[in-house]
């Protein structure tokens, strides 16, 4: 298990990282435009393709999380060791479909770079269940190939 430190709503928090991978995703940010007087805030985007990574954060006494951290937010990034159970995949999509009353859609993601642990490559739901903040399965799959998550205690300080 490869253990990384990142910043957290303004702390440092630390979570067992599960895979690295690069998937566009959007950044929302604000301009200020001022017209004599008065100010006015404009909310854009830009779609970026950074480096993504998948934490777990163990909490003690909150429910456990699963996020995807932006690279710039990781604590020394260029010094994390690979776990070497780990595969490297090129490429790969990440989809699911859902039918509701004779209705059905599908979602898909496109990962680039993949590497992390074999499991969330061979379920192929688990990325984009991740993405549209779907944890319930995802959850359940880290549980079942690695059960010493459910007893793990970081000491993260939770508010």
């Amino acid at each position: 298990m490869v253990i990384i430190q990142f910043h957290y709503n303004e702390r440092i928090i630390s979570g067992i990282l599960l895979g690295k991978y690069q998937r566009p995703h959007d950044k929302v940010y604000s301009v200020n435009k001022r017209f004599l007087w008065k100010t006015k805030t404009i909310y854009k985007h830009k779609t970026l393709n950074t480096p993504l990574y998948l934490i777990f954060i163990p909490w003690r006494h909150q429910e456990k999380e699963l996020i995807e951290v932006d690279e710039k937010y990781i604590i020394n990034p260029e010094t994390i060791q690979m776990d070497e159970t780990w595969i490297n995949v090129d490429k790969f999509t990440s989809e699911r479909s859902e039918s509701v009353e004779n209705h059905t859609w599908n979602e898909s993601l496109e990962v680039n770079k993949f590497i992390g642990y074999k499991f969330i490559y061979e379920n192929n739901d688990f990325l984009i269940n991740v993405c549209l903040h779907d944890w319930w399965e995802p959850l359940t799959i880290i549980y079942q190939n690695i059960p010493q998550l459910l007893n793990m205690d970081l000491d993260n300080k939770e508010e």
